[in-house]
């Protein structure tokens, strides 16, 4: 029998707390690793904030390519869910060539 429900809740790892009297060099590490999924977005959101009190501004190319690194993130993130639902469905042999990893009950 497996656990199929989703659970959803808060895990504290402490990245507040490693967050204060920053930035430094770890500060966008931690923003990255907040959550696996929205790693580039994260990034980006942290970097546009320090940019922001720094006023700094951005060239075209730079905005340019952290928008394609936005859309290239949630393009794997649909096709990741894509390929997980017919593992989800219990339908093996899709969820077998998509190569999710499907559990047989």
């Amino acid at each position: 029998m497996f656990h199929l429900e989703i659970a959803l809740g808060y895990q504290h790892r402490g990245v507040e707390e490693a967050m204060i009297g920053g930035p430094d060099k770890r500060s966008v590490h931690y923003a990255e690793t907040l959550a696996g999924d929205t790693s580039v977005g994260h990034a980006m959101a942290y970097c546009q904030v320090v940019e922001s009190l720094a006023n700094c501004q951005k060239s075209a190319r730079a905005q340019a390519l952290r928008g394609v690194a936005l859309e290239l993130e949630r393009i794997a993130n649909h096709v990741g869910t894509w390929a997980h639902c017919p593992a989800m469905w219990d339908f093996l042999p899709t969820a077998s060539y998509a190569g999710a990893s499907a559990a047989i009950s």
